[in-house]
């Protein structure tokens, strides 16, 4: 109980092959109140592209502007598609929340996720506030966190099939898992979701879903992604290029279409988001467990090392 105060947990839900074995909640009225997952969303936008590219209507080799040229004179210009899945295009956006001088701020505005001060006179949408930004540096160079870069696939991949994300996570996820509650995905002025940070959903039904990642894409005679494209991202991205990161905090991690993989002896792998919002997968001890928080600060590091301990122990207790 105490790290779960410790690290302000909103939600607390275990399952250890697939049978509930721990839920508690703080701070929240109710099992069935969706919780903002702000970075959790880019997994789900992830694993759609992953799944397009399977199906082969989506080649991750291609230029980002071969899906959509509305990019052609931005830093996703010359930048393919695996590069933005995996965060290693270059480009210049800061994500530092305590810094209003910084990009992330300029997203906050467009996407509608923070009010837009007086005498703004920059983007007010997700589209447009996207065509604004410019390469610095090399693409390939090293993997460096990017909410835009979750937006980008999420266009490529609606595109793509003609639909809204909230509509293909319907079809795709929700209805065939039997979710108990309905989620919600915040929209700008101009009604496109927030694919990067904007999904609302309960504990449990993240929980289901983590279980069905478990299970290699299937639940309830569902099979609901290829296991094909579960295998790709377990396999990781190239751990050097984390390194630059500068992610100590994450020693040993890699990053591979919007998910996070440990490398540990478990296999583990993780959807992350600010705040404190988690889906842990561990297949090793058949473990799925989902933390959803309300973190005073927008950044992993300060409780990150306290929360894999956790997550350590509780695969423990369940192997014991």
């Amino acid at each position: 109980m105490k790290w779960q105060k410790n690290t302000y947990t909103d939600a607390l839900v275990v399952l250890h092959k697939g049978r509930l074995i721990y839920e508690r909640y703080h701070n929240q009225s109710a099992a069935e109140t969706p919780h903002l997952l702000f970075s959790v969303t880019k997994s789900f936008t992830g694993l759609l592209g992953a799944q397009l590219v399977r199906e082969g209507k989506l080649d991750d080799n291609a230029l980002v502007t071969r899906y959509v040229p509305e990019l052609a004179d931005t830093a996703w210009g010359d930048m393919s598609v695996r590069q933005v899945m995996d965060m290693t295009g270059a480009i210049r956006f800061r994500e530092v929340y305590t810094d209003p001088t910084t990009e992330i701020f300029g997203y906050l505005f467009a996407s509608g996720m923070l009010p837009i001060p007086p005498n703004y006179a920059g983007p007010k949408t997700i589209y447009d506030f996207l065509k604004t930004l410019k390469k610095e540096g090399e693409h390939d160079a090293g993997f460096v966190y990017r909410t835009v870069h979750s937006e980008v696939p999420g266009w490529v991949v609606s595109r793509i099939t003609g639909k809204h994300f909230a509509d293909l996570m319907s079809e795709r996820i929700w209805q065939k898992l039997g979710m108990e509650e309905n989620a919600y995905v915040m929209i700008d002025a101009a009604g496109t979701p927030l694919q990067g940070s904007g999904l609302c959903a309960t504990a449990r039904d993240l929980a289901r879903f983590g279980e069905m990642l478990r299970r290699g894409c299937e639940l309830n005679g569902h099979r609901i992604f290829d296991k094909e494209v579960l295998d790709d991202l377990r396999k990781g991205g190239d751990r050097e290029k984390f390194k630059a990161s500068g992610m100590a905090f994450r020693p040993g991690y890699s990053y591979r279409s919007q998910w996070w993989v440990l490398h540990n002896a478990d296999g583990a792998f993780e959807a992350s988001g600010v705040h404190g919002q988690m889906v842990h997968i561990n297949p090793a001890a058949e473990m799925v467990v989902v933390k959803l928080s309300s973190h005073p600060v927008a950044s992993a590091a300060p409780t990150h090392a306290l929360i894999l301990k956790a997550c350590g122990a509780l695969a423990q207790a369940v192997r014991d």
